[in-house]
C-alpha cells in the first residue's frame, strides 16, 4: 500500500482544514483484500506525530472531523468514551477503498476547531476474534 500525502505538521491557518490523500494498492494488498475478508484498511489518528514500530500510542481523533474516501462520507464514531484516553478504535475503511492495483483512492479528511493537524495513518490489518 502506498500513501502519498500533501500536509504538513503545522498550526492549521483557520478553524477548519482540509488534507487530501492519494491511497494506492500494491498487488500483494489487493491480493489479500480480494481473498481474506479479514484483512481490513483501518485510519486512525495519534497525538504524536513521530510513530515508530513499537511506540505505544492511543488513538485519538479531533473532536470536529469528516472523513470521505472517494467522494463518500465514512460515518464511524471517532470520539470514544469521554474523559477516557484509548478508548477511541480505529475506523474501517475498507468497504470505500476501491480494491484495483493502481487506482488512485482519495482520501479526504476535514479537521474543524482544532489547532494542529494529527497526521492520519493507514494500516492494514487481520481482524480476529478474541474470546474472553
Amino acid at each position: 500500500m502506498h500513501k502519498n500525502t500533501n500536509t504538513d505538521d503545522a498550526e492549521m491557518p483557520s478553524n477548519r482544514h482540509t488534507v487530501n490523500h492519494l491511497l494506492t494498492l500494491t498487488d500483494p494488498v489487493v491480493a489479500q483484500l480480494k481473498s481474506n475478508p479479514s484483512f481490513r484498511i483501518m485510519l486512525y489518528c495519534a497525538t504524536s506525530t513521530l510513530l515508530t514500530n513499537y511506540e505505544r500510542v492511543d488513538v485519538a481523533f479531533p473532536n470536529q472531523l469528516e472523513v470521505r474516501v472517494n467522494q463518500e462520507e465514512v460515518k464511524a464514531n471517532y470520539k470514544g468514551l469521554k474523559n477516557k484516553p484509548g478508548t477511541t478504535k480505529p475506523t474501517d475503511i475498507t468497504d470505500f477503498v476501491r480494491k484495483l492495483v493502481g487506482y488512485q483512492n482519495q482520501l479526504q479528511i476535514t479537521y474543524a476547531l482544532t489547532s494542529k493537524v494529527r497526521p492520519p495513518f493507514l494500516s492494514c490489518v487481520v481482524r480476529s476474534l478474541i474470546c474472553i
